[in-house]
This record gives structure tokens, sequence and C-alpha cells, in this order.
């Protein structure tokens, strides 16, 4: 059985979520859509057009 990052367990059925960055499967906690596309949470945090300096947005 395959694990997400997080520690999750990822079941096995026919539909898993993958990223389009990084390839990696992710449980539904770790999924972020954006548009229609997918993202692990670690990809999506770096592609953010927000980023937090200093406690400030």
């Amino acid at each position: 059985m395959s694990h997400c990052e997080c520690g999750r367990a990822l079941k096995g059925g026919r539909r898993r979520t993958g990223c389009v960055e990084c390839g990696r499967l992710v449980c539904r906690a770790c999924a972020i859509a954006v548009r229609a596309v997918t993202y692990c949470r670690w990809c999506a945090r770096a592609a953010s057009p927000t980023r937090v300096i200093a406690g400030r947005r």
C-alpha cells in the first residue's frame, strides 16, 4: 500500500490524485486544486503568489 508524504495511507482505488509539478501521489487532505489542476500542498505553497515575510502578507 502506498502512503502520502504526510503519512496517510492512499486507498487502492482507480482514482489517485497526483501533483502536476512533482508527480507524487497525495491523499485528499494534501491535494490542492487550482483551476482544475491538482498540486500537492508542498508544491502549491512554493508556487503561491502570496509570500509571508516576517509575519506579514
